[in-house]
């Protein structure tokens, strides 16, 4: 996240000036608009003194050349969407621990702990999704050289136990 916002704070500051970049924050885009992150021009209108029309039209183009990182830049009202690209998605996700030597701290402990199947219906496919995903979680902290303990609870015990106490 940090290097998608020096990006959108740096063009700002090239188009508009160092104190134009300082009202800039980038947002999770409302849920009408398909985006992966946005942030309003509205703020940057204000401060500096022009119409969020032109300001996005100014914006846009120039966020949008940098294909390495924006598939997609779309205005909408105030909001300039930017939409990812994978390898910049992944990037981001492993941004965290870059540079950190995690080797080092193999005697790290995590619980995963994700949830079991609902003991007190029918089993069917879905059932097998959130013990998939938390053995991602387990396999890429083990991946980090860390300790995981995966825990799974199976659910809905409180419903039979009222079921046979009635």
């Amino acid at each position: 996240m940090k290097k998608l916002q020096d990006i959108v704070a740096t063009t700002i500051k090239d188009l508009y000036g160092a104190d134009a970049a300082k009202s800039m924050e980038l947002w999770i885009p409302p849920k009408n608009q398909n985006a992966d992150y946005c942030f309003n021009i509205g703020t940057l209108a204000k401060a500096v003194k022009r119409s969020p029309i032109e300001l996005s039209a100014e914006i846009q183009p120039v966020l949008q050349w940098n294909d390495e990182t924006f598939r997609l830049v779309s205005t909408v009202g105030i909001y300039i969407n930017l939409c990812l690209t994978d390898k910049a998605f992944i990037e981001m996700l492993w941004e965290p621990s870059r540079g950190q030597d995690l080797s080092g701290k193999q005697n790290w402990t995590v619980v995963v702990d994700y949830i079991g199947v609902n003991i007190g219906k029918p089993l069917h496919i879905w059932h097998i999704c959130t013990p998939s995903i938390g053995q991602v979680f387990c396999n890429i902290y083990r991946h980090k050289w860390m300790r995981v303990i995966g825990d799974v609870h199976t659910g809905d015990w409180w419903g039979i136990f009222w079921r046979l106490i009635a």
